[in-house]
C-alpha cells in the first residue's frame, strides 16, 4: 500500500498574499488573506491565514513578522521547497525591500541574512528555499520577517513599483535523472551527514550535506567520480546548490591543463583593500569597495572565456546561482592604512571554524560564473598550509596535479596587511607545487596564479550517460 506523508502547515499570522505598490513611499497592503489547500503526490497541504493587514502604511523603516509552522505527521522523512507563487517584483533599488526567513526549532531553513526579494517582471514562481528535509513527527516553526530599510540613499526608483504574489509550500520532486537524482541515487542518503570537524584535511571519498543560500546543499569529499562534460571539457562536481544546480569546476582535458590561458596576477593593482574584489568600487571604506563598478583581471579573464562559450552551452549555465566574493570582517576593522583580516581569515586561520555557503547580498555574484572559494575548498577536504595530494580540486584523471606545479586563484578575500613598506591585499590560492593542495594565500598582484572557471548547471538538465569516471564522465543534456 503507498505510503502517505500529512504535512500540516498552520500559518499564524502569515502574510499569504502580498500586495504591495508604491506612491511616494507610502503603500498599502489590500485585501484579507483567505485559507488555501493543496495536495499533490502523497502530500496534503493546508494553509490558514488567520491575520488582515488591510490598512497597514509601509514606507523606509518599515518591518513586519509572521509565524508559520511545518509538521510531518508521516512515516518517513519527507523534503519540501518554500516558494513565491506568482511573484511580481518590479523594484528598481537593491537592498531595501528585503525578507528573511528563520527556523526556530528542529533544523529546518534557516537564513543569516536579510535578502532581497527576487526581481521578476512577470508572474511566476521563485523559490526562496529548496530541499528542506523534515523528519517523521517533527513540527518546524518559521519566522518570516520584511522590512524596507530607510536609508539616505536616493529611494526614489521605487515609487510606483508593484511587488505581489503568494507565499506556498511545495513538494520537492527529485528527477532522478537530474545531478541531484543521480548524486543521491549512488550516495545513499542514510549515509549522508553534516560534518562538524575542519580542525584536519579530509580524504575519505564522500558525500555531505550543508545549508546554503536556497536550501539543503551536497558536496563531495575525496576523489570521488565526480566528472562531467560540458563544452567539449572536463569538469568536477564541486556540489549540488540548494536549488538543484550542479556547481562544476573546470578541469580541462584531465591532464595538467585543468585551467584557462596562463599565469595572471588576480588583481594587477594591490595597494588597496578593495582589490580582493571580484568587483570593486572605490576606496576609501568597505561600503564603498562593494559598488563593484570595476572588474578584476582574474573576473575580466573568466568573462572573456564565458563570452566565447556557445550559445548552446550557455543555456545549460544556470545563470541565479550566486558566486560569494565574502568581504565580511568578523574580528579588527576595515582600514586603507592599518592590517586587517577579513572574515575567511577568521574561519580558516584563526579558528578553524566551519565553512560557510550563505553570503552577503553586496558580495554575491550573479554573472553566470565564478572561482572557487575557500570555504568550498574547506568544505572538499582542504586546509590552511596542510598538504592534502587525495582530493579531487587538486587531482587530475592520472593521479596528479589538473594544474601542474601552478596555484591557483580561488575568489575569497584573505587579509590586507603591510609587507616591507607597502600595503598589501591578499586573497586564498590553491598551492600546486610546495603543500599540494593546501589552502594558501598570495598578493592579489603576484602573476604566477591560473585560473580555474566556476559554474553552476541548471537543476533541469538530464544526465544521458556516463557513470562520473574521468574515462566515462556524466553526460547532460536539456529535457
Amino acid at each position: 500500500m503507498k505510503k502517505r506523508i500529512i504535512i500540516i502547515i498552520t500559518i499564524l499570522g502569515l502574510l499569504t498574499t502580498l500586495g504591495l505598490s508604491y506612491a511616494y513611499f507610502k503603500t498599502r497592503i489590500e485585501g484579507e488573506g483567505t485559507p488555501i489547500s493543496a495536495s499533490a503526490k502523497e502530500l496534503k497541504i493546508i494553509y490558514t491565514d488567520t491575520l488582515s493587514l488591510s490598512g497597514v502604511n509601509i514606507e523606509p523603516g518599515w518591518s513586519d513578522s509572521k509565524t508559520f509552522s511545518v509538521k510531518n505527521e508521516g512515516k518517513e522523512t519527507y523534503k519540501y521547497n518554500i516558494i513565491f507563487k506568482n511573484l511580481i517584483n518590479t523594484f528598481v533599488t537593491e537592498g531595501f525591500l528585503q525578507y528573511k526567513i528563520t527556523c526556530t526549532s528542529n533544523n529546518g531553513y534557516s537564513m543569516t541574512e536579510y535578502k532581497d526579494i527576487p526581481k521578476n517582471p512577470t508572474a511566476s514562481d521563485k523559490a526562496l528555499a529548496t530541499n528542506i528535509e523534515i523528519e517523521e513527527g517533527v513540527t518546524q516553526t518559521y519566522l518570516i520577517e520584511f522590512i524596507y530599510r530607510n536609508s539616505e540613499e536616493d529611494q526614489s526608483d521605487d515609487m510606483g513599483q508593484t511587488l505581489s504574489g503568494s507565499l506556498s509550500i511545495e513538494e520537492n520532486f527529485i528527477n532522478p535523472g537530474s545531478f541531484l537524482g543521480k548524486i543521491l541515487a549512488d550516495n545513499p542518503q542514510d549515509n549522508i551527514t553534516e560534518r562538524t570537524d575542519f580542525t584536519n584535511i579530509e580524504t575519505d571519498t564522500k558525500l555531505w550535506k550543508t545549508q546554503d543560500n536556497q536550501g539543503i546543499s551536497y558536496y563531495f569529499t575525496g576523489n570521488p567520480n565526480n566528472w562531467v562534460s560540458f563544452a567539449g571539457k572536463l569538469w568536477r562536481i564541486i556540489r549540488i546548490n540548494g536549488d538543484g544546480s550542479a556547481r562544476i569546476l573546470y578541469a580541462g582535458t584531465g591532464g595538467e591543463d585543468g585551467y584557462i590561458g596562463s599565469q595572471q596576477a588576480y588583481n594587477t593593482n594591490f595597494n588597496d583593500p578593495m582589490y580582493v574584489g571580484w568587483k570593486y568600487g572605490t576606496s576609501g571604506s568597505l561600503e564603498s569597495n562593494r559598488t563593484n563598478e570595476n572588474k578584476s583581471e582574474a573576473y575580466k579573464t573568466v568573462e572573456n572565456w564565458y563570452n566565447n562559450l556557445s550559445a548552446t552551452d550557455k543555456e545549460y549555465i544556470n545563470t541565479n546561482a550566486v558566486y560569494c566574493n565574502d568581504r565580511n570582517i568578523i574580528s579588527g576593522s576595515y582600514s586603507t592604512s592599518n592590517d586587517f583580516q577579513y572574515a575567511g581569515y577568521t574561519r580558516f586561520v584563526t579558528n578553524k571554524n566551519a565553512p560557510t555557503l550563505t553570503c552577503n547580498a553586496k558580495d554575491q555574484f550573479k554573472d553566470g560564473f565564478g572561482l572557487m572559494t575557500a570555504d568550498e575548498v574547506v568544505l572538499a577536504g582542504g586546509l590552511q598550509e596542510t598538504e592534502n595530494p587525495n582530493v579531487y580540486y587538486y587531482l587530475n584523471a592520472t593521479g596528479g596535479s589538473a594544474t601542474g606545479s601552478n596555484w591557483w586563484w580561488t575568489m575569497s578575500p584573505f587579509w590586507f596587511y603591510l609587507w616591507n613598506g607597502d600595503y598589501y591585499s591578499r586573497v586564498f590560492m590553491v598551492w600546486g607545487n610546495t603543500e599540494v593542495g593546501s589552502l594558501n594565500s598570495a598578493g592579489v598582484s603576484h602573476a604566477e596564479g591560473v585560473i580555474r572557471p566556476v559554474v553552476s548547471l541548471k537543476s533541469s538538465l538530464i544526465i544521458t550517460d556516463g557513470d562520473g569516471t574521468s574515462s566515462n564522465p556524466y553526460v547532460v543534456s536539456s529535457l
